[in-house]
Parts: C-alpha cells; structure tokens; sequence
C-alpha cells in the first residue's frame, strides 16, 4: 500500500514537472515571438521613412539632374537601407512576406536612382561609373556571396563607383523590365552590368577596376 502510494506520488510530482516545463516553454515562446513581431514592426517603419525621404529626393534630384552633387551621400543611404534588408532578411528569411514586400519596392528605389544618375551622367558629365548586380538567395548560386564581397570592397574603395543590387527571384514590373532587357537569366547568375555593358559569371576586383577604368587609380 505505501509502496503504491509512493508511486503515486511519484507519477503526480512527475507530471506536474512536465506541465510546468510544458507552460514554460509556451511562456517563453510566446515572448519571443512577441519580441520579434516588436523588432520586424519596429524595422518595418524605419524602412518605410527610409524609403519616403529617398524616394522624395529622387524625385527632388530628378527636377534639376546637373545639380547632383551630392551622390555619394544619396548612394550611402541608399545602400545604409539595403543592409537594414539584409539583416531583416536574415532574420526572419528570405520567404518572409513583409521581407519580400520591401525588398521589391527597395528595387525600385534603386532603380529608379539608377536611371536618375545615368541621364544625369550624359547629360551632366558627372563620371560616376554604375554597377547593376544580379544575384539570388533562391536559386542555386554558390559564387554569389564572394562576388557581394568582391563589390562591398570597391563600394567602399571607391567613390565614383554607385552599385545596386537585386535579388533575381524578384518580380515588379520595373525588375522584370531591366532583366529583359539586360537578357538576365538565372542560369548565369551572379551578373553584373557595368555602365551599360553585361558580365555573366563572377568577376574578380582586378577585372571590376579595369572595367570601370580606374586600374591606375587604384593600385
């Protein structure tokens, strides 16, 4: 009889030991997903103010293109907002629809930036060289991570050098159109268009320099 009761016991200690553990666990995972619905919301309207100003002072820029003298400091904030995404990215994933939503806009900002700066250089002669890159996340491209490397150096090497970077599994109308008409197709990703000229496959930081002319400057 006491040895039954000991058991008993023994059952009930065990058994409330794991619902606690159980309720625990909820508890926690419930904070945690709270916590980062916090953070995502938090980075959501940062990226949403980051986007009004640019878009903005493209819009501004657009009006007077020879008086853009400032571009690096329109370009850093540009690319400052393209590693806000990343990181979001790599936090809650590349399938992540709140992602997938500012990423594209996030394309056309730099696109539309792009077309700004190159009429700006026919027009206004302001030397900047512009690098299109086209990569993916989703589909297989095992070089593409050292060719992001490859271009985070020069970005931040050389001041002439505007870079805009797209993830191929994008689909926006504006995306869709700079694909077709650079041909870009996933099996030769990563691709670079340098100053209106295509480069499929990975090239290295020597080649980057001598494509966009500045091999002597640069040693």
């Amino acid at each position: 009889m006491n040895r039954r009761r000991f058991s008993a016991f023994k059952f009930v200690g065990v058994l409330a030991g794991t619902t606690l553990i159980f309720l625990l666990g909820i508890m926690l995972g419930n904070h945690f997903s709270s916590v980062k619905l916090s953070q995502v919301e938090s980075l959501q309207s940062e990226l949403r103010m980051d986007t009004l100003a640019i878009e903005t002072q493209s819009l501004i820029l657009s009006k007077n293109p020879c008086e853009v003298s400032d571009v690096g400091v329109m370009s850093d904030e540009l690319y400052t907002m393209g590693e806000k995404l990343t990181f979001m990215e790599s936090q809650f994933g590349t399938a992540d629809q709140s992602v997938k939503r500012l990423k594209n806009y996030y394309s056309i900002l730099e696109l539309r930036q792009w077309v700004l700066l190159t009429e700006a250089n026919k027009e206004c002669n302001l030397g900047n060289n512009l690098i299109l890159y086209f990569y993916s996340n989703e589909v297989e491209c095992e070089i593409c991570p050292k060719q992001g490397f490859v271009l985070d150096y020069i970005h931040k090497t050389i001041p002439s050098v505007k870079i805009y970077s797209f993830e191929y599994g994008l689909n926006n109308a504006a995306f869709n159109t700079i694909k077709d008409i650079y041909n870009v197709t996933a099996n030769e990703l990563p691709v670079l268009v340098i100053n209106g000229k295509k480069f499929s496959g990975f090239q290295d930081r020597e080649m980057l320099i001598e494509s966009i002319g500045l091999s002597n400057s640069t040693n």
